[in-house]
């Protein structure tokens, strides 16, 4: 059983190891010249605009290791199930698999029993460890709200994924922070509007008011942001930072077939 662990293992590694790419690949190009943001202060006018801009979309290449990372996540999970059947139960079947129920009504019946869907996907499985899948299940998730679960997310990622592209799409600032040098002019400026989230090309995402009327000074403005990238609105998880979701889903992932497999396993 030890080797077969370590073969599960292997699968949660090469997981993370598509989602440090994309990260690895995202900072550098975050960092590079083709993004940024820039400022256009105005005493005169009595406003300041901070504009962040992206001269290059994207690789193609980090939805095809999103796709990777959730197909392992996901393969991962049914190997356990294949696993707790063969060790501990009837054998695994061809349909035997982890499943993944948003609704109690999907996993059991009015009267207790297993439906259809689960009793096939449990195939081969004990009472005893058909029970502590179903404790994993998203209805059955104590904080937060099933549908936000990252085990429900990786069913609905990893199921688009088998027959679409995810889009990934850049994203705005999560946070911006704007400095002033000096620093007491900070008192004189009142953010009024913002707009972080996706955009494309040069577009605004903070404007603030100026009331200074002292004499001419020069201000050098500094703009701390933070890029990211969300998925699309095409597909599933729409809007939600992509790394984050995928690390949200490998740590899920992982505790899961801790518990199951009763090891300890780092979260990466």
């Amino acid at each position: 059983m030890t080797e077969r662990k370590d073969w599960i293992g292997g699968k949660l590694v090469a997981a993370y190891n598509h989602v440090e790419r994309i990260h690895a690949e995202h900072t550098a190009l975050v960092k590079s010249e083709d993004y940024g943001a820039v400022s256009d202060l105005n005493p005169d006018r009595g406003y300041l605009s901070v504009k962040v801009y992206g001269r290059r979309p994207p690789s193609p290449e980090w939805s095809i290791h999103a796709g990777e990372a959730l197909y392992q996540w996901r393969s991962a999970l049914d190997h356990v199930a294949c696993l707790l059947a063969k060790e501990r139960g009837e054998g695994a079947k061809d349909t035997t698999e982890f499943p993944i129920f948003l609704k109690r009504e999907g996993f059991r019946n009015i009267d207790g029993t297993l439906t259809s869907g689960a009793k096939r996907d449990m195939s081969g499985i004990s009472p005893e460890d058909q029970a502590a899948i179903e404790r994993e299940q998203p209805f059955n998730r104590a904080n937060g709200t099933p549908e936000d679960d990252p085990l429900w997310l990786l069913y609905l990622l990893s199921n688009y994924d088998r027959h679409q592209f995810l889009h990934l799409i850049d994203s705005a600032v999560w946070t911006g922070v704007t400095e002033f040098d000096p620093s007491w002019f900070a008192q004189h400026v009142t953010q009024i509007a913002s707009n972080f989230g996706t955009f494309e090309g040069e577009t605004e995402v903070s404007r603030f008011s100026i009331s200074y009327d002292g004499p001419q000074i020069t201000v050098k403005v500094k703009n701390n942001v933070s890029f990211g990238i969300v998925f699309g609105q095409e597909g599933p998880a729409a809007g939600l930072n992509v790394i984050a979701t995928l690390i949200a889903i490998g740590m899920r992932v992982t505790e899961i077939v801790g518990r199951l497999l009763g090891v300890s396993l780092p979260n990466n």
